[in-house]
């Protein structure tokens, strides 16, 4: 193959790869499982409730819910709404039920870990948002198809392991671009196995609370 034939290939955005039916929806039922699971956690364990065990109990039972069948699941009604979490978001409540579960488990805890690369995640929202409103020179949500933006995220996914030693990130990183390499999860771009909407607005209220605490210390 010819180096123009080679760079042509590597930035091509014309050719995507969309999630197989079948994968997308169990995908969905299990991504807003994990998200509601861990969200009813937070909530429980900062309100300080837990009558007959309800912080074990109730996060696994959203989760099967949200596995049900159609509209009987609060992920279909979820996904029609918001669509699908991204990858790296569900990867990082799995990650914390599985440390709350499993307090043993090695590694950083999930939104600790997470915290080296929030400003990165947080500049690439805007910058999507930006293009969704056509405020960029160029399309950069379609670069999320080509295969050199996904090579390129897997080398930056590596950094905090390089750099900061930061081993659980740069697992979520990757695991997450391997699901969207094997099974083009969520939707066959690669920016949404990284990022959503709810996702970028909860790393800004993270760092917006951190700042605060840090201001008034």
């Amino acid at each position: 193959m010819e180096l123009s034939q080679l760079s042509t290939a590597l930035l091509s955005t014309q050719v995507s790869a969309l999630p197989a039916p079948l994968a997308g929806r169990l995908y969905l039922g299990l991504a807003w499982g994990l998200v509601l699971a861990v969200l009813a956690l937070v909530l429980l364990r900062h309100r300080g409730l837990n009558p007959m065990g309800l912080q074990r109990w109730l996060p696994p039972l959203l989760l099967l819910c949200c596995l049900l069948p159609g509209g009987l699941s609060p992920a279909f009604w979820l996904g029609l709404a918001f669509r699908a979490p991204s990858g790296l978001l569900a990867l990082l409540c799995a990650w914390v039920l599985l440390r709350y579960y499993r307090p043993q488990t090695p590694g950083a805890s999930g939104f600790e870990s997470l915290r080296f690369g929030t400003p990165a995640l947080v500049l690439l929202g805007w910058a999507l948002l930006l293009d969704t409103f056509a405020l960029l020179p160029l399309s950069l949500y379609a670069w999320g198809f080509a295969p050199l933006t996904l090579g390129a995220l897997v080398l930056l996914a590596c950094l905090p392991w390089l750099l900061r030693g930061n081993a659980t990130l740069s697992g979520l990183l990757v695991t997450a671009l391997l699901l969207h390499v094997l099974m083009r999860l969520p939707s066959g771009n690669v920016w949404d196995a990284v990022l959503d909407p709810w996702f970028w607005l909860l790393l800004q209220v993270d760092w917006l609370r951190r700042h605060l605490r840090r201001s008034h210390a």
